[in-house]
């Protein structure tokens, strides 16, 4: 067996990085997931009467499930890489996964803007402080350009 070459052990370090990206991020929205199901299981009356809550549950629900798939097809693209030996991810697929990785917030916070009478009140909500998270995490990218992204 050869010994990798510097860029090869770089990259093997990148992917390693970016699939615990993946699987925090995976955790993130999972929990959030279930700590919403929960709430709706404790307030349903509450919920289903007011179409205004209702709406912005179901909107933040189906979200948080389609970013916990995101995150898992992810994942499971990055642990084929790693099963075929290619430890290199191009440039281009990292900054479209950036952007939108970090779109996701933005879209939430969008849609979710319609419930509230003032747009401030947006600002204290558990999705704008995600972005806080995604920042962080972004420095397990090894790249200052994917991070300032």
């Amino acid at each position: 067996m050869s010994a990798l070459s510097f860029e090869e052990k770089l990259s093997l370090e990148k992917l390693r990085l970016e699939k615990l990206r993946a699987r925090i991020l995976i955790g993130i929205f999972l929990l959030g997931t279930i700590v919403q199901l929960a709430f709706f299981l404790f307030n349903i009356k509450g919920i289903l009467n007011n179409p205004g809550v209702r709406n912005s549950f179901l909107f933040t629900f189906g979200f948080n499930l389609f970013a916990v798939i995101f995150g898992i097809s992810h994942l499971t693209f990055l642990n084929s890489i790693s099963k075929k030996r290619k430890f290199s991810l191009t440039i281009y697929g990292r900054i479209a996964h950036t952007t939108l990785e970090a779109l996701f917030p933005a879209f939430l916070l969008y849609f979710i803007s319609a419930s509230f009478t003032y747009n401030i009140n947006e600002l204290d909500t558990l999705t704008f402080y995600l972005y806080f998270i995604l920042i962080i995490l972004s420095t397990l990218r090894l790249n200052f350009f994917l991070s300032v992204w």
